[in-house]
């Protein structure tokens, strides 16, 4: 802009100049003056103009943003309740919008998350909102989900499997103090997300994909006792085949129901080959034993059309396939569990190494700022 401004004013003296030089007419010496009197103002506004551009672009992220974060407040407050309570209201919007600064999330992020656990406080306690909006937050900073879309994934595995409760149910749970409450959150809630990052970590699957192909048959696996980290293996070895997440869910969710439910006879036709579907308690046993069952058996010595017949009786015509992939894929299935056990990978570790890194930092002073407009 300087290199522009000089050239543009030595032009204007030498335009000067040469007019009285060359041009005898007294008016019309004048008139040249006029003009590059004119051009040189119109040099001076451009640099105005400039700034001006630049202050109103800045003046509209500004509204932007402003106007996002009043939504996302308005939105949290209708979920939250406690509308007769304004301060309250306020000191927890504050403390979520905290707990997205520490993952580096903006305002608006948190208490998107924060507006989907205050959907279900009545299940977990109002005082823990921020709690499980810091997990959501570990699991975004882990995993290629949002702050919302991680805190509906954990409630949905919630609902389904009841994994934030552990061993209690949801009558036992309630009846637990509030200090009680966020330690039994804390603990499952930290196993859940290492069971997601180790499996995630140690095969092509990633959280997000693990997240919503188990939303589509948790609620199965969790009436047979199935594990979390079992449901977790299942999905990733189906997702390393080449399956989608969805179409993956919906198949583990069908062989569930047909071995449950005998449809088309299909626990009938596997108990007549050996294999203990329902085990002595009369419950269904877990895919797990029932897949080992099938190892054990001599899965990998039979030929290919004993392989369909068996995976055709089980998931079906429409997913035999896909039983055939997490027959062959068992032993890596147990592998992965065991490690989601035995082996872990800390998500809150990870999460917090991430935000040592430089481009964390910057994303965690441009969170700050942007709240504060």
């Amino acid at each position: 802009m300087t290199r522009v401004g000089a050239s543009q004013v030595f032009f204007n003296v030498v335009a000067g100049f040469n007019a009285r030089k060359l041009i005898q007419d007294h008016k019309t010496v004048m008139n040249v003056m006029k003009a590059v009197s004119l051009d040189s103002f119109e040099a001076m506004l451009k640099p105005i103009e400039d700034v001006s551009r630049a202050i109103g672009v800045y003046i509209g992220s500004i509204k932007e943003i402003s106007q996002e974060m009043g939504k996302a407040t308005v939105e949290f407050e209708k979920f939250y309740g406690s509308s007769d309570e304004p301060q309250k209201q306020k000191a927890m919007a504050d403390a979520l919008k905290e707990v997205g600064l520490e993952y580096a999330k903006v305002g608006t992020e948190a208490l998107a998350a924060g507006s989907r656990a205050a959907q279900v406080a009545a299940i977990v306690g109002e005082e823990n909102i921020p709690l499980l909006v810091e997990q959501a937050e570990i699991l975004s900073n882990i995993s290629d989900l949002t702050s919302e879309e991680s805190m509906k994934g954990i409630i949905k595995l919630q609902q389904q499997t009841g994994v934030l409760y552990g061993d209690l149910n949801t009558v036992q749970f309630q009846r637990l103090s509030q200090l009680e409450k966020e330690a039994v959150l804390t603990t499952n809630s930290a196993k859940a997300l290492d069971a997601l990052n180790t499996i995630a970590n140690r095969s092509v699957a990633v959280e997000g994909e693990l997240v919503e192909t188990m939303t589509n048959f948790a609620a199965q696996g969790a009436l047979v006792e199935e594990s979390f980290a079992d449901m977790a293996a299942m999905s990733a070895v189906l997702l390393e085949a080449g399956e989608e997440a969805g179409a993956a869910g919906r198949a583990l969710r069908m062989i569930y129901a047909r071995m449950g439910g005998d449809i088309g006879g299909a626990r009938g036709e596997l108990e007549a080959m050996g294999v203990e579907v329902i085990n002595t308690s009369g419950e269904m046993n877990t895919m797990r034993h029932i897949t080992q069952q099938l190892v054990d058996m001599g899965w990998d010595r039979m030929t290919s059309a004993q392989k369909q017949n068996i995976a055709q009786t089980i998931a079906g015509n429409r997913h035999y396939v896909r039983f055939i992939k997490l027959m062959e894929n068992q032993a890596r299935a147990v592998q992965l569990s065991e490690d989601a056990l035995n082996d872990v990978d800390s998500a809150a570790e990870q999460a917090k190494t991430a935000m040592e890194d430089y481009a964390y930092q910057l994303d965690v002073a441009r969170a700050k700022g942007e709240n504060l407009k």
